[in-house]
């Protein structure tokens, strides 16, 4: 860490004694400002003045002893770029004394109103460019400035911020920067038959006797790979120049710079980026430079898609083919420096203009080669610090990206880099601060496996905007040697807009508590990604949030009040707005949330499936799920994957408001493997289920070119798998319904058609179709012997003339347009209406007011340096939000 020299001036060693015992104000400004100074005044003045720097600071609080009273430190307005990650040890706060504390805040006398901003990237300004044009209009090139050589930069910055916008590598078939939907075409890596396990796959994975490889996948000839494979005149151009095959490429001439050509794959709920070896166009295999996680779920899954990028082409003049708004940094020159093209947009300034900024990633650490940890690349990263508070600070541009072997995705992502991390933290706050243009996560407060005991830490008032992967990393993934006291405990994270996840890694979650206690997660605001909104507890083969020793226990933890909505958007499968899978721990609640428009990738995966509204995975047992609003999801509405595998730990879904699922309403998965169980998993009371579905399946599914391609989605059911026993008694059923409303406007006639409920035959293999006996309202709540006598309490609406909601439901033709009008998908009770006596209680259902408080949406700060648009960087798909007869997900 840099400290003063001894050499200080006299005058500021007798400033800062004099404030030993009382305040420190220091002051910092990235124009104006000087290491060397005393940093006690906001302007220069007789050889004292502000700090220039975090590292300047960080030695000025060390100078002063962080325990000698509270210190105020003052960014002034400005970009701060750093040379290297700001560092906070333990040692610079004072972990002994609760109210010594270090707040580190926007300077209150920033008449800009502009957010100061930590930025880990190096900004290009003041550089030579040059230009010529090109077929594509105008592309710029500069040579980088000395931070980003050979030995600094063990791959290329994964993204460019130009004017405050992201800017993208060149994706084979692209033909903008924006990558929207219908931007370049997918390849599917598998064709529409493919033959069985026996035969070699044509496109996909490649199995052998012994094993099946993740670290490589054949493809259909003339795909992409072909193309460059056989390119002249590329940066692919000689990595195999003699086309072998049969070998994972050890004999090649791969160039120094080989790797920097990826391939991302979209595999179930994640997507790898994996960097290519190379390619045998013989046998048709692309060789990677490592694997992706080995299992089902992970790989190259024929029928899903993948995208290779950073493969360019070069022109007579020897320069790169972009397409507009792309970028390149070519690093086969044989030594660095190297050299950054840019394809300039139409009507965009150039490069070098007058008050344009383009700023790029910078890498801080010569082993970036291998960025394995999680703060590799990080902007801030500190450690065991205490009682501090960040405030109204930007924080922008961490480089975080794939090592050498590449990214083999995992759940939620937790393995990625962090632009700020906070390691084993205790009563730190972070509120107003701006987490943007991220390459990996946001914000990560974690802790190590050692004798640290983190608590009490906020994150309140944020804005989590053009993320890379998470928004805010809250815990540990879950670990056999947690103990009750080194997880996170006590924890708030309230009131964040989290918008725009995602973006270079599609299976991030907005906000993610992987592992912890006692948190509170609540008012925040959720949109525009292409995973889960807000995900809690990660299972894993070794551990979980209740290992079995229960040393370690993820209980007490609510997730209120939070608005949920437009994710997944067609890119990634299996997710929920809201997921948990916190196992059998106690305490946990989801509560007042409004969660709505969550769409898998139903349109572009053959096996596409798993947009839910509330996701509770695993066997996730003991929870209560009360007052929450769900529409339009375009799997289930409510899912309990499997339901705790013992007695006594039964979840309760009570007083929510279901409505359009697109497969079914709820879904309950057997948690024995052997069918229904013969103890309470789950008590359903007091619900309304509001639907237009039907047990008919669509006439057109599946059908080739529509927008309905999975067999497993293609026909509505109210219930979904697992329900109650066939002969089983209420009293002693895995499920007990009642006190709920059924009201399907659109079909007057569901519930006395066979089929609208179902039992299941107890114990049996599954809960499938041949074990499940079809039953009508009439029989499903018989209480004559052999009927299952459900709910006895509730009442089905089948008059169609009757509105129970003042319009639940949207004519507009956006879910953008349906959020922001507040007519549209209005489910305030209509007037005159009242519910039956001991059914839905209006009096206790809050999730019409959930999300940010005091906010409407979008609501990016005023004095943001960066818009709160964000584009998508993946092709989008979303079913129909309206149309003129049904108002739903579920029916076309």
């Amino acid at each position: 860490m840099k400290r003063f020299q001894t050499a200080i001036l006299a005058a500021a060693v007798l400033t800062l004694a004099g404030l030993s015992s009382a305040q420190l104000t220091l002051y910092v400004n990235p124009t104006t400002g000087n290491d060397s100074w005393a940093g006690t005044i906001s302007s220069p003045s007789g050889g004292n003045g502000p700090l220039k720097t975090p590292a300047g600071v960080q030695a000025a609080i060390v100078n002063h002893g962080p325990c000698n009273g509270p210190i105020v430190v003052n960014f002034e307005a400005g970009a701060y770029y750093l040379t290297s990650a700001w560092t906070i040890p333990a040692a610079d706060t004072c972990t002994s004394n609760a109210s010594k504390t270090i707040t580190y805040q926007a300077w209150s006398g920033n008449t800009s109103g502009t957010y100061p901003v930590i930025s880990g990237g190096a900004q290009l300004n003041g550089l030579t460019w040059s230009h010529a044009t090109n077929t594509n209009g105008t592309i710029w090139w500069v040579t980088l400035p000395a931070q980003f050589t050979t030995s600094s930069m063990g791959y290329t910055p994964e993204a460019l911020y130009f004017n405050g916008q992201r800017r993208f590598r060149t994706r084979f078939g692209a033909a903008n920067a924006t990558y929207s939907s219908g931007a370049y075409n997918l390849s599917n890596l598998a064709p529409a038959s493919f033959p069985g396990p026996a035969a070699p796959e044509p496109n996909g994975r490649i199995p052998s006797q012994s094993t099946t490889y993740y670290d490589r996948f054949t493809y259909a000839s003339g795909d992409w790979p072909d193309t460059v494979a056989t390119a002249s005149n590329s940066n692919y151009n000689g990595w195999n120049p003699n086309a072998q095959s049969g070998s994972p490429c050890t004999a090649t001439l791969e160039p120094t710079y080989g790797g920097d050509i990826e391939v991302l794959v979209f595999e179930k709920w994640t997507l790898s980026r994996e960097r290519v070896s190379c390619i045998d166009k013989t046998n048709k295999v692309v060789y990677l430079l490592g694997s992706t996680a080995a299992s089902s779920d992970h790989g190259y899954i024929p029928g899903h898609r993948y995208i290779v990028e950073n493969f360019v082409t070069r022109d007579s003049s020897g320069h790169p083919v972009l397409y507009q708004g792309q970028f390149f940094i070519d690093r086969n020159t044989g030594s660095s420096p190297f050299t950054l093209y840019y394809e300039q947009i139409s009507g965009e300034p150039a490069p070098n203009a007058s008050g344009v900024s383009v700023v790029l990633p910078l890498a801080f650490t010569p082993s970036s080669t291998n960025c394995a940890s999680t703060s590799c690349g990080a902007v801030l990263a500190a450690t065991g610090i205490q009682n501090v508070t960040f405030s109204g600070l930007t924080f922008a541009n961490d480089n975080f990206f794939p090592p050498t072997s590449g990214y083999g995705a995992i759940q939620s992502d937790t393995q990625l880099g962090m632009m700020v991390s906070c390691i084993d933290c205790s009563n730190v706050t972070w509120t107003g601060n701006i987490f943007t243009q991220t390459t990996g996560h946001g914000l990560e407060l974690q802790t190590s496996s050692g004798s640290a005991t983190p608590t009490a830490n906020t994150i309140n008032g944020n804005y989590f905007v053009d993320l890379g992967g998470v928004g805010i990393m809250y815990g540990h993934t879950p670990r056999a040697s947690d103990t009750s006291t080194n997880i996170l405990n006590g924890g708030e994270i309230e009131n964040n807009l989290v918008q725009g996840y995602g973006r270079m890694y599609p299976g991030s979650s907005a906000i993610e508590h992987p592992m912890g206690a006692g948190t509170t997660i609540s008012y925040n605001d959720v949109d525009d990604g292409y995973q889960t909104g807000i995900g809690v507890c990660i299972p894993n083969a070794t551990a979980n949030c209740y290992s079995g020793s229960k040393s370690a226990v993820a209980d007490n933890i609510s997730v209120d009040y939070n608005h949920v909505w437009n994710i997944g958007k067609g890119v990634t499968d299996d997710m929920g707005a809201i997921y948990i899978a916190t196992y059998l721990a106690s305490g946990n609640q989801v509560y007042d949330n409004k969660l709505h428009d969550i769409n898998d990738a139903q349109v572009n995966d053959t096996d596409g499936y798993g947009g839910n509204g509330i996701y509770a995975d695993q066997e996730a047992g003991y929870i209560s799920i009360e007052n929450n609003l769900v529409y339009r999801a375009s799997w289930h509405a409510a899912q309990n994957t499997n339901g705790p595998t013992t007695s006594g730990y039964p979840n309760t879904w009570k007083n929510n408001i279901f409505a359009y699922g697109r497969v079914s309403m709820f879904y309950d998965g057997s948690p024995t493997q052997t069918g229904v169980p013969d103890y309470l998993v789950n008590s359903l009371m007091n619900n309304v289920f509001y639907f237009d579905g039907t047990q008919t399946a669509r006439s057109s599914c599946p059908g080739s070119g529509t927008i309905e391609q999975n067999n497993a989605g293609c026909s509505f059911s109210f219930q979904s798998a697992c329900t109650v026993g066939t002969g089983v008694t209420y009293a002693n059923a895995a499920q007990q319904w009642n006190e709920n409303i059924y009201y399907n406007p659109y079909a007057s006639n569901w519930s006395s058609t066979s089929g609208a409920f179902y039992t299941v035959t107890v114990g049996a293999a599954n809960c499938g179709p041949a074990y499940q006996t079809p039953l009508t309202w009439s029989t499903w709540t018989s209480t004559a012997s052999g009927y299952p006598g459900q709910d006895t309490a509730s009442s089905v609406i089948t008059n169609t003339s009757t509105h129970v909601f003042t319009q639940p439901y949207c004519t507009l033709s956006t879910i953008a347009a349906c959020e922001n009008t507040s007519s549209q998908d209005n489910y305030s009770i209509a007037s005159g209406y009242t519910f039956p006596a001991n059914t839905f209680n209006t009096a206790t259902f809050n999730a019409l007011s959930a999300g940010r408080t005091s906010q409407t949406f979008p609501s990016c700060p005023n004095n943001s340096p960066y818009s709160c648009t964000v584009v998508d960087t993946f092709p989008t798909s979303t079913f129909s939000v309206t149309s003129t007869s049904i108002h739903t997900l579920t029916q076309y």
